[in-house]
């Protein structure tokens, strides 16, 4: 999986050092056992749910041209745009490593850019199967 964010403040140095707070919040979620629930949901409705973000709204505008549907998804209180499928409930996520973080611009319709950074992860249902895919990743990289 992977999630793009921006930062406000435009201090990105320390995204990598943010693993270990972004993990922490992910196990919460986890133990707590959320239902990954699709929400369908208007043009108008998107927009205002999402109007304190100006690329979440550009993406609705692309969205099949503001007509029809819009699928978020929602678990706990967080709800974000995405096509989805999900799992049914954050618990079988059980173990999960943040791989590595990338950049993107987005051009915005005046023209400027903005930094979004993206965080790419992976998970697992077992600690067994995470370690696992940790030795074959590591074995296949010799």
């Amino acid at each position: 999986y992977f999630y793009e964010m921006e930062f406000l403040d435009g201090n990105d140095e320390n995204l990598e050092k943010s693993f270990k707070n972004i993990k922490s919040v992910m196990q919460k979620f986890v133990k707590q056992g959320f239902a990954f629930e699709r929400m369908e949901i208007d043009y108008e409705t998107a927009k205002a749910m999402f109007a304190y973000n100006t690329h979440k709204l550009e993406m609705i505008e692309k969205i099949n041209g503001g007509q029809g549907q819009i699928t978020a998804y929602k678990c706990g209180n967080f709800v974000d745009l995405c096509r989805g499928p999900h799992v049914h409930t954050s618990k079988v996520l059980g173990f999960t490593k943040l791989l590595r973080s990338g950049a993107s611009h987005i051009q915005n319709r005046d023209g400027s850019q903005n930094l979004l950074h993206r965080v790419y992860g992976i998970t697992f249902p077992t600690k067994v199967e995470l370690k696992d895919w940790e030795t074959r990743t590591s074995e296949a990289e010799k």
